[in-house]
C-alpha cells in the first residue's frame, strides 16, 4: 500500500481571484452569494467571509478573470513543510497571508500557486447571532488541467490528498478531510492557471430554494440545476459571477469517514446520470467547458 504523506491538511481555506474590476466582483459576491466584507488590509485586496474565519474569498486587482492562488489550512506549517520537502522536489517559500499566523507557497505541476496557511484568525465581520442567509462554508475549488494523472500523482504523493472518484479520465475528485472533495481537476486545455468553478455549501435543500429566489430577484440566471451529482451525491446548481467565473451552490456532499476502506470508483462520462442523477443535462457550452470527450453521448 502506498504511504500517503501527512501534511496535516484541514480544509480549503480560501480562493484568490484576479479581476480587472475587483470592487464590482466583490459586490457581486456580497449581493448574490451573501458573503460579508472583511476589514480592509491596506493592500488593495478585497476579502470576504461567510463564517467565523477571517475570509474565504480574496479578489485581487489585475488582469482577469484569472486564478491567483488556492489556500489550504494545515495544523502546523513547519511540520507540513518538512513532510512536503521529504515527499518530493517541491520548493515552498514563506509568504505573508493576512488572516493567518503563518503561510508558505509553492507552484504545482499545472502552474497553480498553492498556499499552505496555519493559525487561521477569526472574523468579527459577522455580528454574533446574525441570521442573514449565506453559505455555511467554502465547499471546494474546481481547476482546469492538461494532465490530470500528473496532477493527481502530485497531490496524492507529495501533498497528501486522497482520490475519492473519477469521471472517466476527465474529472478527478480529491479530498483532504471527510468531505468527498475539496479539490477537483477537470481535463481541459488552458493557458496558465484557470478556475473551472468555485463551490459554496449551504446547510440544506431549503438553502437551494432561498438562493434561487435571491438570484431570480436580482436577475441572475441559473445555468444548470438544481440537480444531483452521482460521485459526490451533492445537490447542485451553477451560475456565473460578474466576471464569468462559474459558481456552484451545493448541499449534502457525500462524507468519506474511513480512508482505508474507501475504493475510488470510475464513473462513465457517457451516462447522463453520472453528471446528474435527475437526468437534466447542462447546456452545450457547459459540456464543452468540461473538456475534450465530454459526455456527447449523454
Amino acid at each position: 500500500m502506498t504511504t500517503v504523506p501527512d501534511l496535516g491538511l484541514l480544509r480549503l481555506a480560501h480562493v484568490a481571484l484576479r479581476s480587472a474590476d475587483p470592487d464590482r466582483l466583490a459586490s457581486y459576491y456580497e449581493v448574490n452569494v451573501g458573503l460579508v466584507p472583511a476589514a480592509p488590509g491596506g493592500d488593495g485586496v478585497a476579502r470576504l467571509t461567510t463564517d467565523h474565519y477571517h475570509h474565504c474569498l480574496e479578489v485581487h486587482p489585475g488582469e482577469g478573470p484569472s486564478l491567483a492562488h488556492i489556500a489550504f489550512e494545515v495544523r502546523d506549517l513547519d511540520r507540513a513543510l518538512t513532510v512536503l520537502d521529504a515527499a518530493g522536489d517541491v520548493s515552498a517559500e514563506p509568504t505573508e497571508a493576512l488572516g493567518y499566523e503563518s503561510a508558505a507557497r509553492f507552484t504545482d505541476p499545472g502552474g497553480n500557486v498553492i498556499c499552505l496557511v496555519a493559525g487561521a484568525r477569526g472574523s468579527d465581520a459577522i455580528p454574533p447571532g446574525d441570521r442573514t442567509f449565506r453559505p455555511r462554508k467554502l465547499g471546494h475549488i474546481g481547476v482546469r488541467g492538461d494532465d490530470l494523472k500528473a496532477l493527481c500523482r502530485f497531490y496524492t504523493e507529495a501533498v497528501g490528498f486522497r482520490v475519492s472518484d473519477w469521471i472517466g479520465e476527465q474529472v478527478v475528485f480529491l479530498r483532504c478531510n471527510p468531505d468527498h472533495h475539496a479539490l477537483v481537476f477537470v481535463a481541459e486545455s488552458c493557458d496558465g492557471p484557470s478556475m473551472h468553478h468555485i463551490a459554496f455549501e449551504v446547510e440544506s435543500w431549503e438553502g437551494f430554494a432561498r438562493e434561487a429566489d435571491i438570484l431570480a430577484a436580482n436577475g441572475a440566471r441559473v445555468a444548470w440545476g438544481p440537480g444531483r451529482h452521482a460521485p459526490s451525491r451533492n445537490y447542485f446548481m451553477y451560475f456565473d459571477d460578474a466576471d464569468g467565473n462559474r459558481i456552484e451552490w451545493m448541499a449534502g456532499v457525500r462524507q468519506i469517514a474511513d480512508d482505508e476502506s474507501h475504493r475510488p470508483e470510475v464513473f462513465d462520462p457517457a451516462q447522463p446520470t453520472t453528471w446528474n442523477l435527475w437526468g437534466v443535462m447542462p447546456p452545450p457550452d457547459f459540456l464543452r467547458r468540461i473538456g475534450p470527450g465530454s459526455p456527447a453521448a449523454a
